[in-house]
């Protein structure tokens, strides 16, 4: 990093990795952890707004910016139930790898997906790489991970959406966004606002909400689908009623998929954080930014 950017990173081995602006944490990513699975926790814009809720009320399993499997083979590994036997376990496998750059930070890992008591399914090799904010405040973490089945054949699987689980379909990259902000709005890459983007398919979704700080802060997000993942452009999950902002590419809502040794899945996107309301132009600009 140069000498004129305020900001510097902060490793601890075996467990996280903080962005820090001066003594102010920007993020953290937990990529060990005694929470079930990694994530990111807390995140925030660059002039302070926080984006994540952490293990809210209604849903404890949802832990900031995170990626989870619904089901594996049956199992669930998204929830968590008290006794933790009807779950699946995500474990980080040591040693991870961080490379510091100018422009920012890598961090390499490799994670198994097994049931409580058995071998591992499914290993994962991530690959985050989380950009220094620019001069307008937005920065970026992207996401690449490569699924390889330990076993003949791994059915990935979510909950269907029926008559009578119409909120189905989730599974993978999420945002649960911090309880503190509200008046969301959220927009997709085919001009569907909100409620509209629900289930639908588009390349890429925002979402931004106003603190209540008490300085009328707007904050927000968004996610990127890459072109090159199966079944571009991705279907998504997108929630935004107050007390509830939520979204992610749900890459399984229309059909699970079948993981193989010789078929490994490959997915990549990219998290754009953004001081003020998302902006359908300034979206757009980014998702070219992105693929070019």
């Amino acid at each position: 990093m140069t000498a004129d950017i305020p900001y510097r990173f902060l490793h601890t081995p075996g467990a996280e990795l903080s962005l820090l602006a001066g003594e102010h944490t920007l993020l953290c990513y937990h990529f060990q952890t005694d929470h079930e699975k990694p994530y990111f926790h807390p995140l925030y814009t660059a002039d302070g707004v926080p984006l994540t809720a952490f293990e809210p009320w209604d849903h404890v399993w949802h832990r900031g910016l995170w990626f989870a499997w619904v089901f594996i083979d049956g199992l669930d590994y998204w929830e968590e139930f008290a006794d933790g036997r009807r779950c699946g376990r995500t474990e980080f496998v040591p040693p991870e790898d961080v490379r510091l750059s100018p422009s920012g930070a890598t961090v390499t890992v490799r994670l198994h997906y097994r049931p409580r008591d058995g071998a591992p399914l499914v290993e994962e090799q991530r690959v985050i790489t989380i950009g220094l904010p620019r001069a307008d405040g937005s920065y970026t973490i992207d996401w690449r991970q490569t699924f390889t089945a330990l076993k003949p054949e791994v059915v990935l699987d979510r909950r269907a959406i029926t008559a009578e689980i119409p909120w189905g379909g989730y599974v993978g990259l999420s945002w649960r966004a911090a309880r503190t902000l509200g008046n969301f709005h959220a927009l997709d890459s085919e001009g569907r606002t909100d409620k509209e983007i629900e289930h639908q398919r588009a390349r890429w979704v925002g979402m931004s909400g106003v603190s209540d700080g008490g300085r009328n802060l707007a904050g927000g997000l968004a996610i990127f689908d890459h072109p090159d993942n199966p079944r571009f452009p991705t279907h998504w999950r997108c929630m935004a009623d107050p007390g509830f902002g939520y979204f992610g590419p749900a890459f399984l809502l229309a059909e699970p998929w079948t993981l193989t040794p010789a078929r490994p899945l490959t997915l990549r996107y990219r998290v754009w954080v953004h001081r003020g309301r998302t902006q359908s132009a300034t979206l757009e600009e980014e998702y070219q930014r992105f693929t070019s």
